[in-house]
């Protein structure tokens, strides 16, 4: 058998095909393993080449809307040597204020009491050439929010403030009454924005825009418009709501085609 084997590989003939052969050797191996795979001598298995292509992109939709909700904060306060007729005459203040409320139309779950506080004030004296304090009269005060829903009482409300015995009051701080807004339309306009967006981009590239993979939505967003506007002095009138600029975001994510 060595001795075949040595005579063919000896033999000229088969030097000068090695030697044609071999710059194509390459070529020869992937030629014999498809012989071999059609044969079924060697199974690959399934092999797809898929590249997947999409595009993200994030759309947002604002929407000016009415100030239809007015809040204030009222406080009341008493001063007296006595801690429990500060806190009486207080409260007697506090309820002239939540009755007057309540005669204009207000809801009682839109009046809330946000604080009370009572406390014994000092002042300083000097004594053996030091700085001290000593307690005098007893001080209180009761903090009460109040929400009106009809900004059209805005200007009568304030002049029913100037009337009672109110210390100080902040207010009216506008806003939008969030359980009446049409959220879903806001959406909707977020997502056409960002179907609009992507057409733009898809055709740049010179694709088709396919189906939508997946849909996340942003955070709201809130802008205040212009500062209400109130007149000079406690009742004068004129008080503006304006209005709030309320956003939604949406990012969106479509197949290329």
């Amino acid at each position: 058998m060595q001795n075949i084997v040595a005579k063919i590989t000896g033999n000229k003939r088969y030097k000068t095909l090695v030697s044609t052969l071999k710059p194509h050797k390459w070529v020869l191996l992937v030629v014999l393993i498809w012989i071999l795979s059609y044969l079924g001598v060697i199974n690959w298995g399934t092999v797809k080449f898929e590249q997947n292509k999409y595009i993200t992109v994030t759309g947002t939709s604002v929407n000016a809307n009415e100030n239809e909700v007015g809040r204030f904060n009222v406080s009341v306060a008493s001063t007296n040597s006595d801690k429990e007729n500060v806190l009486n005459d207080a409260q007697d203040k506090a309820e002239q204020i939540v009755a007057a409320a309540k005669n204009m139309g207000v809801d009682s779950k839109d009046i809330q009491t946000s604080n009370i506080n009572v406390y014994q004030m000092e002042e300083p004296f000097f004594e053996g050439g030091r700085q001290v304090y000593r307690k005098t009269d007893w001080r209180g005060s009761i903090g009460i929010d109040i929400t009106i829903r009809d900004v059209t009482l805005t200007d009568r409300f304030v002049d029913e403030l100037s009337k009672l015995p109110i210390d100080s009051f902040y207010g009216p701080n506008f806003s939008v009454d969030m359980a009446q807004l049409d959220e879903t339309r806001l959406l909707q306009l977020a997502v056409e924005d960002a179907t609009e967006k992507a057409n733009f981009i898809a055709g740049s590239l010179r694709k088709r825009l396919g189906g939508v993979v997946s849909v996340v939505e942003g955070s709201s967003g809130v802008s205040y418009g212009p500062r209400p506007y109130m007149a000079e002095g406690l009742g004068g009138g004129g008080i503006e709501p304006g209005s709030t600029d309320i956003s939604k975001t949406v990012t969106v994510t479509f197949k290329l085609r």
